[in-house]
């Protein structure tokens, strides 16, 4: 069974924040959505901003292309990631989430 299958309360994707220049890849939402549901948490229990970083870089370069901004909503804390082709910025959240950086 896949471990975010629909539960009660129905909302397997975390919530991103309307506005702006906002895009996650697909991928990314499902190593979060699996990150979270892992350690215990519904997926939306967080808010993500998601921000284009300025510039023109090559698809396969290996610097930051996106900063994802994590809210876990229940306890109004926050973190910032760099994003992008690369980077692993989903371990690195999983490692704060796991480490009380959200409470």
């Amino acid at each position: 069974m896949d471990p975010v299958a629909l539960g009660a309360r129905g909302q397997l994707r975390p919530m991103i924040y309307p506005g702006g220049n906002h895009y996650l890849g697909l991928e990314d939402q499902r190593a979060f959505t699996t990150a979270v549901a892992r350690q215990g948490y519904w997926p939306d229990e967080f808010l993500l901003d998601v921000k284009r970083l300025p510039g023109k870089r090559p698809a396969h370069a290996p610097t930051a292309t996106l900063s994802v901004t994590v809210w876990h909503l229940p306890t109004g804390r926050g973190a910032t990631y760099l994003g992008g082709p690369g980077r692993v910025w989903v371990a690195e959240f999983l490692v704060d989430l796991m480490g009380g950086t959200f409470g």
